[in-house]
């Protein structure tokens, strides 16, 4: 199989948010470090890590397309103790119309201080990232 015959295929699979995130990938592939959205598998795993009992709120960062987001859901985090932060104006889109019962909010990782801050939060129960931080400078 040609090259174009198995991207043709790979992109046949993918659905639009997941399309979209690769072609940013493709404009930016050091800023986001991945080719592809994070998958249901990993979202699972990063989410039994999670003592749900536990106070404070979940801190998501680098949402991207929502899959590690449904996966915190889908373990039992409940919407008002979840907060995602995307950095990319078009991955924070698709997380703000995916998730509209989440805060969803467009800032840097590095700005997580200023953000916990202006929303008076003062407690954690974790924070999951799926971000390339080999990447980050």
């Amino acid at each position: 199989m040609r090259f174009a015959e198995r991207t043709d295929a790979v992109l046949g699979r993918l659905d639009r948010s997941a399309l979209k995130f690769f072609l940013l990938w493709l404009r930016k592939p050091a800023g986001l470090g991945a080719m592809l959205p994070s998958g249901g598998a990993l979202a699972r795993a990063m989410a039994r890590q999670i003592d749900i009992a536990a106070p404070g709120c979940v801190v998501e960062l680098g949402g991207g397309t929502g899959a590690i987001t449904q996966g915190l859901l889908d373990a039992g985090i409940a919407p008002g103790d979840l907060i995602v932060i995307e950095r990319e104006q078009e991955l924070f889109a698709i997380l703000r119309d995916r998730f509209p019962e989440l805060p969803v909010i467009k800032a840097d990782a590095r700005e997580l201080t200023s953000v916990l801050h202006a929303r008076g939060i003062t407690r954690l129960k974790a924070v999951v990232s799926g971000l390339p931080l080999l990447n980050i400078p």
